[in-house]
């Protein structure tokens, strides 16, 4: 996750070599609503040329909206959307939901309640004594796992290998999301205490 300082000092790279800034907001909300975090959506949109506001990982049905902030990117680029076979018949329906999702607050509100949740797995994982790869600062949360625990643990929980074997263990991967609960953090942590 960039902080502001970062992102002004790629945009001025940018500018200097005549490059555009492109964001990946697939993950934008988390990313926004981190503690850590010091920009809101209006500052990301002052840096990039383009950046995406990710709709499927934030509780979204389908898609992803893409904010086009300079106009040298804006012409015909319609035209290439369809002509990569990614014009929705019926993209209303897309919009519809980022709509209704930005509506009261909601995107945000779902994705500070992913970041509390990982923060809560976080913190009873460090209590339980296991090693952690980094402090979350959004809604993953990245640990150690022995070998022997990893085969157990891959029958009953879903996670992600992140890397291979290190001698603390493999660094393994957990996302939460806008609609994980206290009982899912709970089942986590029994099978981990197991």
């Amino acid at each position: 996750m960039y902080e502001s300082p970062e992102l002004s000092a790629l945009r001025e790279v940018c500018d200097e070599y005549g490059l555009y800034l492109y964001i990946d907001g697939a993950r934008l909300g988390y990313a926004l609503e981190s503690e850590i975090c010091d920009m809101k959506m209006k500052d990301i949109a002052a840096f990039a040329d383009a950046f995406y506001i990710g709709g499927t990982k934030n509780g979204l049905l389908f898609g992803e909206a893409l904010v086009i902030n300079n106009p040298l990117l804006s012409p015909d680029f319609r035209y290439h959307i369809k002509q990569r076979g990614g014009l929705l018949a019926k993209g209303f329906l897309l919009g519809i939901q980022f709509r209704a999702i930005f509506e009261d607050g909601l995107y945000f509100e779902l994705a500070r309640q992913a970041n509390r949740m990982a923060a809560r797995l976080s913190s009873c994982l460090i209590d339980a004594g296991v090693n952690m790869l980094a402090e979350p600062v959004s809604n993953q949360v990245f640990l150690y796992v022995k070998e022997e625990a990893l085969h157990r643990l891959k029958k009953r929980i879903l996670f992600e290998v992140w890397n291979r074997e290190e001698e603390a263990g493999t660094p393994i991967r957990f996302v939460t999301s806008w609609q994980t609960t206290n009982e899912d953090i709970e089942a986590v942590l029994e099978c981990i205490r197991e």
